[in-house]
């Protein structure tokens, strides 16, 4: 009876080391954790605007290596400190998803334009919110020039692809 006691115990700490160290484990090196739901994407089309505009075929996986960190394009993983979330968002901090650890917001002003209005906080449509980040993020790196010369240039497939698919 004893060792049947002994046993259960060590297989119960064996159990707890091995939940402990998977825990604690990191992403490979390179690579940040996936995401809050568990599963990063690696390539993925953005179409949910497609019926007026031509699907992004967006490489999730080589933007993650260029940018190095979830908050440099979603802010909602955390990254930079912020006083609060009600500079820029009305609705209270409890609305908000419990993995969002909201301490950790980037400053608005790492995104927004010097020139926005904190009384005006308007959320913007999900195309605007894609052209200022992408197309910001692109002029900074120097990918796109002063301004891209067409939707299809770069990101979009033309109508008329997205139409043969």
């Amino acid at each position: 009876m004893k060792t049947k006691a002994v046993s259960t115990i060590a297989l119960c700490w064996m159990v707890a080391l091995a939940a402990t160290l998977y825990a604690g484990a990191e992403a490979p090196a390179g690579r940040p954790a996936g995401s809050p739901k568990g599963k990063m994407p690696g390539k993925m089309l953005l179409g949910s605007l497609a019926d007026r505009h031509g699907p992004v075929k967006f490489d999730h996986e080589k933007h993650v290596g260029t940018a190095g960190s979830c908050d440099e394009c979603h802010h909602q993983h955390g990254g930079g400190q912020a006083p609060s979330c009600g500079g820029c968002h009305t609705i209270d901090a409890s609305s908000f998803r419990k993995n969002v650890h909201l301490g950790r917001i980037r400053p608005c002003g790492a995104c927004h334009p010097a020139s926005y209005d904190a009384g005006k906080l308007d959320r913007p449509t999900l195309s605007a919110a894609y052209h200022r980040a992408c197309i910001k993020c692109h002029r900074d790196v120097g990918s796109v020039g002063s301004d891209p010369k067409g939707c299809a240039e770069m990101c979009h497939e033309s109508t008329a692809q997205a139409g043969a698919r």
